[in-house]
C-alpha cells in the first residue's frame, strides 16, 4: 500500500493523470511484482485500491511505519 501510495503521488508531482485507469494499472503492477506467478491475478484485482478508505487521507499508510518505529525507540529507551 505504501509503495502504491507513493507512486500515485509522483505521478501527480509529474503531471500525470490519476484518473481510474492509471491507479488500475499502477495497482495491478504492484501486485504482479509483489506476488510473481505464484498468484492468479485476474483482471478484478485493479479494482482493489478504490476500496481501501487509506488511499484517501495522504500519507496514512506512513503513519503505520512512523507508529511502529516510536514505539519501538521508546519501549527500547
Amino acid at each position: 500500500f505504501a509503495e502504491f501510495e507513493r507512486d500515485a503521488h509522483a505521478m501527480a508531482e509529474r503531471g500525470e493523470a490519476l484518473n481510474p485507469a492509471a491507479l488500475n494499472n499502477l495497482y495491478k503492477k504492484l501486485i504482479v511484482d509483489y506476488f510473481g506467478t505464484e498468484l492468479v491475478v485476474d483482471d478484478e484485482v485493479q479494482y482493489e485500491w478504490a476500496r481501501i478508505p487509506h488511499f484517501y487521507r495522504p500519507f496514512y499508510v506512513y503513519k503505520y511505519a512512523t507508529g511502529y518505529s516510536t514505539a519501538v525507540a521508546l519501549s527500547e529507551g
